[in-house]
């Protein structure tokens, strides 16, 4: 959780590291199962990866608020899965340097 108000740079890495990799693996799963007749396991799996992806940007975004002195501006709430969703679809589009 990211209640601090200061990450350093190498810690939104980690983060990060372990987000994707959480992802990944929860795609992977999902990969396994498609011949088993499962395809509803599949879909969840892939949604639970798309949350993991959401809640990297959502850690991401407080972290580049923080930078910029407004800390407190922008509370991300990592728990709810309708909030990383969204981050997760269109969290790049509201990033500057993509």
């Amino acid at each position: 959780m990211v209640q601090e108000n200061q990450i350093s740079f190498k810690k939104l890495q980690e983060i990060r590291n372990v987000c994707l990799g959480n992802a990944e693996s929860l795609i992977n799963s999902a990969k396994s199962l498609l011949d088993k007749d499962v395809c509803h396991i599949c879909y969840h799996l892939a949604v639970l990866a798309l949350e993991e992806i959401g809640k990297f940007n959502l850690i991401e975004s407080k972290y580049q608020f923080i930078r910029q002195g407004y800390e407190d501006k922008f509370n991300p709430d990592l728990d709810d899965r309708v909030k990383k969703l969204f981050w997760a679809i269109w969290g790049m589009a509201f990033n500057p340097v993509h």
